[in-house]
């Protein structure tokens, strides 16, 4: 079974760390142990088709004429980016369903996405790859969940507000443009990658969201 491989074992650890944060974090919530669950459940599948999606849409010259191995998620080859996105779609139908705020749960869910990102980026090590970007982006998203929990601890951020979902996505997408540069893209869009422009969007979408949340959502 594929979750015996040293890459599947590292990407279950991160699961279980950034889960057992969020639990604690929607502790004092009104989510149910039940919905936490069917939410995780939720992430895990959305999660995981949208990295690879996005891995394969980056490196499809990896898979040109074994199309088959696009299925081969465990051997590696996952897209944050795509991850995120995958997650955000995840938590935009659990929020519609059980009539939760989507912002709540991603206000709730960055430090936990981060911590998760962070510890997962040791299963790039084991296989040989993405080095060093593996051990840059992995220090950053450990820096960037230390420092969203304690900056909302400090400025009081009121889960819901959506002020740490933008902080996510200005900190890491920024960070993210630098880090491609210990990087060899194969796609291009321009004078940047693909990821790149991806990195500038979340910038350019967590600034507007931090400038108008209230015009949005009040």
């Amino acid at each position: 079974m594929f979750l015996v491989q040293p890459y599947g074992l590292i990407i279950l650890t991160a699961v279980v760390l950034g889960y057992s944060l969020f639990r604690r974090r929607v502790s004092s919530l009104s989510i149910t142990p039940k919905q936490q669950e069917t939410l995780l459940l939720f992430v895990l599948v959305f999660g995981l088709v949208g990295a690879r999606l996005y891995h394969v849409l980056t490196e499809y010259y990896r898979y040109q004429g074994n199309w088959i191995q696009v299925l081969w998620w465990w051997k590696g080859g996952l897209g944050i980016y795509g991850a995120v996105l995958g997650a955000i779609a995840a938590g935009a139908i659990f929020s519609r369903r059980n009539q939760i705020s989507l912002l709540l749960l991603l206000d709730a869910a960055v430090p936990c996405l981060l911590l998760g990102q962070s510890v997962g980026r040791l299963a790039n090590v084991i296989n040989e790859e993405l080095l060093p970007f593996a051990w840059y982006d992995a220090l950053l998203c450990l820096f960037l969940s230390a420092g969203i929990i304690l900056l909302e601890g400090y400025f009081r951020f009121r889960l819901g507000s959506g002020k740490v979902t933008a902080g996510y996505l200005i900190g890491y997408g920024t960070g993210r443009f630098f880090l491609e540069m210990f990087r060899v893209p194969r796609l291009w869009l321009g004078l940047v990658s693909f990821t790149q422009l991806v990195s500038l969007m979340f910038v350019l979408v967590g600034i507007y969201l931090f400038k108008h949340l209230d015009r949005i959502f009040n």
